[in-house]
């Protein structure tokens, strides 16, 4: 007989006490430490963006356990090809929601889960709404970010355009950019300012990093009952990384 043993450890639970330390280590820093604040909210907005996918993971790998439980009650049927037959066809699909939640990113793939297993988008929950604009830039902002991708930015003159400056500026620090100036979060765009700095100040960071908690917090309030209680189980776990 084969013995097979599963070990699984989340390990974005980490994130909010890293995140706590970052901010007071911020608060250290001398006015012309530049460099180090901005590095150091880089890293928080960064980690802000794990947190929210990891929560994701976990929680629909618990809502997955919660509907596995519910198929066991009902799955002892007396006939041997029929109870064969539906254990094969579950397990089979249960495996492959289970590898889709390990391997799936972006804000879209993680709805479409949700509706999946408990029929219920999460971006048509009232709840959820207003922040799902955030979180979408943020992990755009993230996927920048993570390959330590420069901002850059042209704008040309030419006779052509009669004087007119024409600008090309796009991808994640554009998305960025044009929610940031929406939330008053940025006075400037990056064109007029020209610095990198203008996307890693100490209000920006904190912004993202109040939206996931929020946003997870949302998920929590949207669901109800036994998803409920599932969802909860698996991200808080008796501890409170959400207020």
């Amino acid at each position: 007989m084969t013995i097979i043993r599963i070990y699984r450890n989340p390990i974005w639970q980490h994130i909010p006490s890293t995140i706590s330390f970052l901010m007071n280590q911020r608060k250290t820093l001398k006015h012309s430490d530049i460099s180090v604040k901005i590095g150091l909210n880089f890293s928080i907005i960064l980690n802000s963006a794990c947190f929210v996918e990891g929560a994701l993971k976990t929680g629909l790998k618990g809502l997955l356990l919660q509907r596995r439980n519910e198929f066991n009650k009902v799955s002892s049927f007396p006939k041997f090809y029929t109870r064969k037959t539906l254990n094969t066809l579950f397990n089979s699909i249960e495996s492959e929601l289970d590898r889709r939640i390990s391997r799936s990113t972006g804000l879209s793939n993680y709805d479409e889960l949700f509706n999946l297993l408990i029929d219920q988008k999460l971006s048509g929950d009232d709840r959820i709404k207003p922040l799902w604009e955030g979180i979408q830039v943020l992990f755009q902002f993230r996927n920048v970010l993570a390959h330590g991708k420069e901002v850059s930015a042209l704008a040309h003159s030419s006779p052509q355009t009669q004087g007119e400056w024409l600008e090309d500026f796009c991808g994640g620090y554009k998305k960025a950019e044009e929610y940031l100036l929406k939330n008053k979060l940025l006075k400037k765009r990056y064109l007029d300012k020209g610095s990198e700095e203008i996307f890693f100040t100490n209000n920006i960071a904190n912004h993202f990093y109040t939206l996931s908690q929020k946003f997870i917090r949302a998920i929590s309030l949207s669901l109800s009952g036994p998803e409920k209680r599932a969802f909860d189980n698996a991200v808080y776990k008796g501890k409170i990384f959400l207020k």
